[in-house]
């Protein structure tokens, strides 16, 4: 959970694992996941606002969604096992 200041909002921040020592590869995986997801626009799917390096480290910034539920809430019942 974070503010963005820019347009004083809140958004869900999601920080790469291993933060300054992520492995080239992990990182690279990171920024494509950001152009991919940035893409996509589907009522299942969070957006994502932004991403970048904030001294040395990677961020998305996504949509807030707040109330404690988790995923599996969201699951068709279905799938729900």
């Amino acid at each position: 959970r974070a503010r963005q200041l820019s347009l004083q909002r809140l958004v869900a921040l999601k920080v790469i694992h291993g933060g300054l020592a992520a492995s080239v590869e992990a990182v690279e995986r990171f920024h494509t996941e950001a152009r991919v997801a940035a893409q996509l626009d589907h009522p299942h799917i969070v957006p994502v606002y932004d991403s970048g390096d904030h001294h040395g480290e990677c961020f998305l910034s996504m949509q807030l969604f707040e109330g404690g539920r988790t995923l599996k809430d969201f699951q068709p019942a279905t799938l729900r096992r």
